[in-house]
């Protein structure tokens, strides 16, 4: 069973041997917990990902999301990038997280916020991200370069660390 840490950035869940399937089942079940809405707008930032957009969105069917080319088709060479994803399926949320999850040898946050929140963060610095954008969010996934912990960092309510604690472990309440 898997454990939760609470502390003052969120919850830390270490996956200790969770195989790729486990994790994004996890993420899946965190998501449909927090989520009032079937569509819902994600913001992904990483660093030192090596590769192309298409690359990274091409097992996605591109009916599912719709992001900004000229604002992100770059943003694997910046150093903090980012990606505006629009998507009514869950399904290829938690897709795009593992891929990048997999790939990525820095972090991966996934930014789940309410669908009528509109934020250009395309060119905040991170002291910005952090003050602005991150207080807005329902949550974020931090997945380690090594795969073995997922933070899920919230705010605001503690609604929400109950929802992703009765997400993770059924019996909480």
């Amino acid at each position: 069973m898997l454990q939760l840490q609470r502390d003052k950035d969120g919850l830390q869940i270490p996956l200790g041997r969770a195989s790729q399937q486990e994790k994004a089942a996890l993420m899946d079940r965190i998501l449909a917990a927090l989520s009032d809405s079937d569509h819902l707008q994600f913001l992904i930032w990483m660093s030192g990902l090596e590769g192309t957009l298409d690359d990274v969105l091409k097992d996605i069917p591109t009916q599912n999301y719709h992001y900004d080319r000229e604002e992100t088709g770059r943003f694997f060479t910046k150093k903090l990038a980012t990606l505006r994803l629009w998507t009514r399926h869950k399904e290829d949320m938690v897709t795009l997280a593992t891929y990048f999850g997999a790939l990525n040898e820095g972090y991966i946050h996934v930014d789940v916020l309410d669908s009528g929140d509109e934020v250009d963060i395309s060119t905040l610095p991170q002291e910005t991200l952090e003050a602005y954008v991150l207080p807005k969010r329902r949550l974020a996934f931090v997945v380690e370069p090594d795969g073995d912990l997922l933070q899920v960092q919230y705010c605001r309510d503690a609604a929400d660390f109950h929802a992703i604690a009765a997400a993770i472990h059924p019996m909480h309440t």
